[in-house]
């Protein structure tokens, strides 16, 4: 690659990086820029980002800089740890998160688990398919969200009954 290019897209490079991280500021709930509250435009934002990631990716690549375009998985391992007891009930909130491996059809998979001192085993959680959607891209607290909400499900099994006619 010639230099002139080189320069070119490094240049786009980093005016991408600081574009996407002004997105992501946007959709933070803390932030005056926020437009978290508009459901429309928060999922336009969303949309936005990961293109933007994907480009991000594509030019990096082109550049021979490693990184890809969401959160590497140690990452998100640590907000997995780290936060998801604040989406979950608060009896939960002294049980300890735990990150391990087990062996699942022949397969060795990564769950995620509650654990607590003489409390009864809760179930565990496979978090192989919302890794790839944060490495893909997606926003990590949104993903922590649905993963706490797909945990609760499993803790708690909602009974179906069928209306009457």
């Amino acid at each position: 690659m010639k230099e002139k290019d080189r320069d070119r897209l490094l240049k786009e490079y980093n005016r991408l990086e600081q574009w996407l991280m002004r997105l992501e500021r946007m959709k933070d709930p803390e932030t005056i820029d926020s437009i978290f509250f508009i459901p429309e435009e928060a999922q336009e934002l969303e949309n936005l980002i990961q293109r933007g990631n994907r480009r991000l990716y594509k030019i990096g690549k082109r550049l021979g800089l490693p990184e890809g375009p969401g959160l590497p998985w140690f990452q998100f391992y640590d907000m997995i740890v780290d936060s998801i007891k604040q989406y979950l009930p608060t009896q939960y909130q002294d049980y300890e998160v735990q990150i391990k491996m087990v062996e699942l059809d022949g397969h060795e998979v990564d769950v995620v688990k509650l654990w607590k001192e003489d409390s009864p085993e809760l179930p565990v959680l496979q978090i192989k398919e919302y890794v790839d959607q944060v490495e893909n891209g997606a926003d990590g607290y949104r993903v922590l969200g649905r993963m706490a909400n797909d945990y609760k499900k499993l803790i708690h099994p909602e009974k179906k009954y069928q209306r009457d006619r």
